[in-house]
């Protein structure tokens, strides 16, 4: 069959294979035999005899034949060795020639899959460390979080510690049950005696072993010091001791917590931050010593929820039998607090995540997963369009080559291993585009009042994603142009043409078409992101930015409600005599708060909850003024005033979500309800859905005023006519005059706490907005290599058009066509796609409609835009195009 005949088969083995060579081995032993047994028969011995003599005289045959077929095989696997290695170092320098001759291209993809692979890697890498890796313990799949919930509501039931005792005792299914009160503390311990606030943890004695931990100094907590009396010890994180103590010997030193002593009597082991990936608490101090921190915690009272609880599994015993076990023994303490008469205890992994953040995060993660690899799907598209182009106009040559004895097979592995080379090249680039996003990862988001503590390594789990990324990112961008470029008349090839065919068409519109799909539905995803929070909730940056917060913890020092309040009172007199400030008040948490207080509120005419005397509704305690200082309107009724005295009848405002709710039809002003067993008055409706936040659009809430109740702990708002930073000062200096041994914390603004509230939808925006422009980039010089490659391929036609009398201007009217024909079939197919992907971001739109007509046409807008700007250049070529060209033949 001739060189050039297109019907020789793709692969050729230029090796004998196993059974070839088992097939000599045994011609030839039969060979030997039979010759010798012909020379005897020559002799006059009869021809069985000979026979039998000649395979007697060769000796042990089969042992003979297996050594020389182990010998075959293995001469067969070093021509093999050889002959490829040798090939493949032809290979490497052919093409890393062929790069540096035309290095511009290459580096377009070499760039292009770098900085997809980078994100990539960077976003598995996250998710790595918030939903794979275990906290660093003892058995960490045997840990569990142990939660209390209302049967009816599914509200969540913080436990007592009364309720926490009698529990451990009987666990049943978990060895140890231990619990924990996430806060922050004011530690008074270092060289210059001031006060840090740090974050920490109030645990029962038995929290580190049930770990599994072994403490790096000193010891842990003993069972005494779950109960009060004696000096309160304390146990500090490793991280604290290297940054604040530089290691020294801490154990046995004094320390003063909320300005009470304190005795430091452990070091947590390294690597132990506490009980939550991503979040460093520094400080932990054993039960008995919280009344002494914070006068509002009962060890004795049995119904005020106070601890987290989390235990270790018993070998062989399931989550869900030993949260039936503990269901049981919670029953017979339910009947002795009216509020937890519904209460049931589940449990679930303890992963390293907060369960009520566990599924957002998940979500979140994914998304941002998915839209990274769709990133990496778009330059994978693009760099083998790249490749596909490159490769059409390289078939003279590789006609030669199969004109020359070369098997396609070895064009098809030449071009894979080109694609390998330029995604191995890709991969430094990646893992540099990683490490730089890891170190600017927190600069994403200056604004956060929250540092995260990631560590982000890159592990044995990280490093084989990337090795299955680097294998499919070559598999993608590389098998269609190899199969593609090298079939095709191979003699019409050598006289000098080049075939594009119907097919080899098709391929690059489709690569472009995809690419254009999927570039488009990022740009509408990032649309209606952008919509969402620009749409007038969490956004207000300016006026929420002219909103300073402060936050206060009045356990710190020692005050109860009545100096509480004086305290309070005091500081709203110095803070609003500062120059520049237009109102201040107070409130026990931020309007979109996480972790809200609950009240029981029963509503006369109807019906709550079975077996509930009211209904769990979301509270906050807020002084006079609240609402002017965050800017929310009262829709109905008034806002509280300084005539609502403790000892005066109880006052009420409500949101409008609780008002449509309890009242569809009415007017709940002056209409009465109890809240906690408190007969009180409802005095105004307020509208506060602009705080609303994702998943809790329409949450009912009761904001009850400060001066007929006391809360420790509050947030000061302050709004002033300018952001002057010497504001901040004089805050600091008005808390100083009030109160000088208060630990103060960071002084921020309301729009840097929003950022926590709108930290998916920042998240989600961000990586969708920058891999929706990194695509639009791409497709752009997909649409543009597309159309300069049909300029190339086709002078000859489009000089003949010009001999013939066609416009420069029509001419480029018809390229501009043939690279906006795939953009419009693109943009169809991504209108699809968006659906599909606006669905999927639903939960984060805050009311945005997945097909908001806004964010499609702008996405098309745009799109649009720049494709024909990406046109521009190859129909002005076209243009130009001389109808000389066409009389010389191309």
């Amino acid at each position: 069959m001739s060189p050039l005949d297109p019907r020789r088969r793709l692969f050729r083995l230029p090796w004998q294979s196993r059974a070839q060579v088992e097939a000599d081995v045994a011609d030839e032993f039969a060979f030997h035999i039979r010759s010798r047994a012909d020379e005897l028969a020559a002799s006059g011995i009869p021809a069985a005899e000979a026979r039998r003599r000649a395979e007697s005289e060769f000796g042990d045959a089969p042992k003979a034949s297996a050594y020389c077929r182990d010998l075959g095989h293995e001469r067969v696997r070093t021509s093999r060795r050889a002959e490829g290695l040798g090939e493949l170092r032809l290979d490497l320098v052919y093409l890393f020639r062929s790069l540096l001759r035309r290095p511009g291209p290459s580096l377009a993809i070499v760039l292009m899959l770098g900085i997809a692979l980078g994100v990539n890697v960077l976003t598995f890498t996250l998710a790595n460390e918030l939903l794979f890796r275990r906290l660093p313990v003892a058995d960490p799949g045997s840990l569990v979080l142990v939660h209390g919930l209302d049967r009816q509501t599914k509200a969540g039931i913080e436990t007592s510690i009364p309720d926490f005792r009698d529990l451990r005792d009987r666990a049943g299914g978990i060895i140890g049950l231990a619990g924990f009160n996430g806060r922050t503390l004011g530690l008074g311990a270092d060289a210059g005696g001031t006060t840090r606030v740090v974050p920490a943890q109030i645990v029962s004695s038995n929290f580190f072993d049930v770990l599994g931990l072994v403490p790096a100094a000193g010891r842990f907590f003993v069972r005494a010091e779950d109960d009060r009396g004696g000096e309160p010890a304390a146990v500090i994180s490793y991280a604290l001791w290297q940054e604040r103590f530089h290691g020294a010997e801490v154990i046995g030193t004094p320390a003063r917590i909320n300005g009470v002593p304190f005795r430091i009597v452990g070091v947590s082991p390294r690597g132990f931050s506490g009980p939550f990936t991503g979040f460093r608490f520094d400080l932990f101090v054993p039960l008995g010593a919280a009344p002494t921190l914070d006068h509002t915690v009962d060890l004795e009272e049995r119904s005020a929820g106070f601890l987290e609880l989390f235990g270790r599994l018993r070998p062989g015993e399931s989550a869900q039998v030993a949260g039936d076990r503990l269901t049981k023994v919670a029953a017979d303490l339910n009947g002795l607090v009216p509020a937890n008469r519904d209460r049931v205890l589940t449990t679930a992994a303890m992963t390293g995540l907060d369960t009520d953040l566990e599924e957002g995060v998940k979500v979140v993660v994914a998304l941002v997963i998915a839209l990274a690899g769709l990133g990496l799907l778009v330059a994978s598209l693009n760099a083998g369009g790249l490749l596909l182009a490159r490769g059409m106009l390289r078939r003279k040559e590789f006609a030669v080559r199969l004109a020359l004895g070369a098997g396609r097979s070895r064009l098809v592995r030449l071009q894979l291993l080109e694609a390998g080379m330029l995604v191995a090249l890709a991969a430094g680039v990646g893992l540099a585009v990683m490490v730089i996003l890891r170190r600017g990862l927190g600069l994403l988001l200056p604004s956060l009042p929250l540092k995260l503590v990631l560590a982000l390594p890159m592990d044995g789990r990280v490093a084989g994603f990337l090795m299955l990324l680097l294998v499919g990112t070559a598999m993608a961008t590389g098998v269609a142009p190899a199969f593609a470029t090298t079939r095709g008349d191979v003699a019409f090839q050598l006289r000098g043409g080049i075939t594009v065919g119907k097919v080899d068409s098709r391929l690059r519109r489709l690569f472009l078409t995809a690419q254009v799909a999927v570039t488009f539905a990022l740009l509408v995803g990032a649309g209606l992101l952008v919509r969402a929070l620009a749409g007038g909730r969490p956004a207000d940056q300016d006026r929420t930015a002219s909103v300073v917060t402060v936050p206060l913890d009045l356990t710190f020092a020692d005050y109860n409600a009545d100096s509480g309040r004086r305290f309070y009172q005091n500081l709203l007199q110095r803070v609003r005599a500062i120059p520049g400030v237009v109102t201040a008040a107070y409130a026990a948490r931020l309007p979109f708060g996480f972790g809200a207080p609950v009240a029981m509120v029963a509503v006369p005419g109807v019906d709550p909850p079975k077996g509930q005397t009211g209904f769990r509704i979301e509270m906050n305690r807020v002084s006079a003024g609240w609402n002017e200082a965050v800017e929310l309107p009262v829709s109905k009724g008034r806002t509280f005033a300084a005539s609502d005295r403790p000892d005066g009848p109880a006052v009420a405002l409500v949101n409008q979500a609780m008002a449509s709710r309890f009242w569809p039809r009415g007017d709940p002003v002056h209409r009465t309800m109890t809240v906690n067993d408190r007969v009180t008055e409802i005095v105004g409706v307020l509208d506060d859905s602009r705080f609303a936040t994702p998943g809790r659009l329409d949450i009912a809430r009761v904001y009850l005023a400060s001066d007929q109740g006391y809360s420790p702990r509050a947030v000061l708002l302050v709004r002033a006519a300018t952001d002057d930073r010497r504001l901040a000062e004089a805050l600091v200096a008005a808390l100083r005059q009030t109160d000088p041994d208060l630990p103060i914390n960071s002084v921020g603004t309301l729009a840097a706490n929003l950022s926590i509230a709108y930290l998916p939808q920042r998240l989600l925006g961000g990586a969708t907005a920058g891999i929706a422009v990194l695509t639009l980039v791409l497709a752009s010089f997909g649409l543009y290599g597309l159309l300069a490659f049909w300029v190339a391929t086709r002078q000859s036609e489009i000089g003949i058009r010009s001999a013939l009398g066609a416009r420069p201007a029509a001419i480029a009217r018809l390229a501009i066509r043939q690279g906006l024909g795939p953009t419009t079939l693109g943009v169809a197919a991504g209108v699809v796609l968006s659906v599909g992907l606006g669905l999927l971001l639903r939960g984060f739109l805050l009311g945005v409609s997945p097909v908001d007509p806004a964010a499609y046409l702008v996405a098309a807008l745009v799109f649009y835009a720049v494709a024909t700007a990406a046109c521009l250049i190859p129909a002005g070529r076209a243009a130009r195009v001389s109808p000389m060209v066409a009389l010389r033949g191309g």
